[in-house]
């Protein structure tokens, strides 16, 4: 359960940053708005579940100083990498379409 919400979470999160940041359909300079937002929602539904992660770097300190706590680091970094690359091809699959229907 912990994999498949991590994977999922992330895979929102980066396509929502795709989408913000990009030079066709982005917002611009107020990008950071919509990452933020995303940020914070994708916690909010996350943290009940497994302490949502989506960046293997935030998950890395607190393992380091938790003892036991890499049994289960793998989740943190398999998850998001499998929706980070799900997102980067949902992303290049559905950006052509997006950038037209904004001309």
């Amino acid at each position: 359960m912990a994999l498949l919400m991590e994977a999922l979470l992330t895979f929102f999160f980066v396509f929502i940053i795709l989408g913000a940041t990009d030079a066709n359909v982005g917002w611009g300079k107020f990008a950071g708005i919509g990452i933020g937002l995303a940020l914070g929602l994708v916690n909010i539904v996350g943290i009940p579940v497994d302490n949502c992660s989506v960046n293997p770097a935030r998950s890395f300190g607190p393992a380091v100083f938790c003892p036991g706590a890499f049994h289960d680091f793998w989740i943190m970094v398999v998850g998001p990498f499998v929706g980070a690359i799900i997102a980067v091809i949902a992303w290049k699959v559905v950006s052509p379409y997006i950038a037209k229907g904004n001309r």
